[in-house]
């Protein structure tokens, strides 16, 4: 899958077992050409209530700025607020062109 940076990209997620009144925070991941994380990134500079269940993001036109070196790939994290060990990170790495 290959993300255009200055387009818009859907990101989505289920609440389920969780309560309404949930927030997430939502991060980017690097990785080289190895699949090896280079590091994260906040994605997304605000948290969602976990019942929204997406949100539409505007990538970045310098996205891969954020990254010494630069990432071939990429992932996105959805992390409960206040609860560290309940997160889903993208099933496939993308890439961000």
């Amino acid at each position: 899958e290959a993300w255009i940076a200055g387009n818009t990209g859907r990101i989505s997620w289920t609440n389920s077992g969780l309560s309404d009144s949930n927030s997430v925070a939502i991060s980017l991941s690097g990785y080289d050409s190895n699949y090896n994380m280079i590091g994260r990134a906040y994605l997304i500079p605000q948290y969602y209530a976990i019942n929204n269940q997406y949100i539409n993001w505007t990538i970045p036109s310098d996205i891969k700025n954020n990254w010494t070196p630069t990432p071939s790939y990429f992932k996105i994290r959805v992390n409960v607020l206040g609860q560290s060990s309940v997160y889903d990170d993208s099933d496939n790495y993308f890439s961000i062109y």
